[in-house]
C-alpha cells in the first residue's frame, strides 16, 4: 500500500506492511529496500517514489518492470 494510503487509512494493521523477516538482523537498509518494494507494488506514482527514495524516475520504472508491475508514469 502506498504511504499515502496508509497514512489516509490509519486503521490498517501495521503488520500487513511490515517486514517479514523476523529476527534482530533487520536493518535500516532492509526497511528501506522494503518500503520501496512495497510502494513499487502497490502502483505508487513513480516520480513521488524516486523522489522519497532519492532514485531516478527510469530507476524506479525498471524496478516496476522487473517486478511485473504496470510503470507507473
Amino acid at each position: 500500500m502506498p504511504t499515502s494510503t496508509a497514512i489516509a487509512s490509519p486503521s490498517t494493521a501495521a503488520s500487513s506492511s511490515w517486514p517479514r523477516r523476523p529476527g534482530p538482523n533487520l536493518n535500516t537498509r532492509d526497511l528501506r529496500t522494503d518500503r520501496l518494494l512495497q510502494e513499487a507494488l502497490a502502483g505508487g506514482d513513480a516520480k513521488r517514489i524516486s523522489e522519497m527514495f532519492g532514485l531516478s524516475i527510469d530507476t524506479v520504472q525498471r524496478c516496476t518492470k522487473i517486478l511485473g508491475q504496470p510503470s507507473p508514469a
